[in-house]
């Protein structure tokens, strides 16, 4: 029985060949690995986002506001939620996959002038709350809110001026 003849030169062309291959794919696997990211398939998190009311309870003037989000986040997802809020601003929550309520200290709302006050939400990654997937760090969702609150006279007040967007922060690592 003989064997095969291989020359030196078929042998390194067979495995540059190889080489080549399996690089080829390992830089696709990689560019996958950046791009894919099914939580964006939800589109935007927020469809609206109005003042329902207000009212002052105690020393606050709590502002309640409803919004319309994507049907696959639920209470637990806005529950999660973080607030960075301006000074005048001494509490903002979710309450529901529908609602969320500012309380504004009396204190901070000057009867001279109009008052600007803005709330920043940090929303978590969908990924832990939903079946979407990505690769990479955890995604941060932004909604940031901007009122004017008038003092009208004594504890009336008025809030107007609503003014809302959305943002993402996608993060390739941690």
């Amino acid at each position: 029985m003989s064997l095969p003849i291989i020359s030196i030169n078929s042998l390194l062309k067979y495995m540059k060949m190889k080489i080549n291959k399996i690089g080829f794919f390992i830089l696709i696997a990689l560019s996958l690995n950046s791009c894919f990211d099914s939580c964006d398939e939800y589109g935007k998190t927020f469809s609206d986002v109005k003042i329902n009311s207000w009212l002052v309870n105690t020393n606050n003037l709590e502002v309640y506001f409803d919004f319309n989000a994507i049907n696959q986040l639920k209470s637990e997802y806005f529950k999660a939620t973080q607030v960075k809020s301006s000074r005048e601003v001494d509490s903002a929550y979710f309450v529901s996959d529908k609602r969320f309520i500012a309380k504004i200290p009396l204190d901070n709302i000057s009867f001279s002038e109009n008052n600007n006050v803005e709330i920043l939400f940090l929303l978590p990654d969908r990924q832990g709350f939903t079946k979407c997937f990505h690769f990479g760090a955890d995604d941060v969702y932004y909604l940031d809110i901007k009122v004017k609150i008038s003092k009208i006279t004594g504890n009336v007040f008025e809030v107007t001026d609503l003014d809302w967007k959305e943002s993402t922060v996608k993060k390739e690592t941690e």
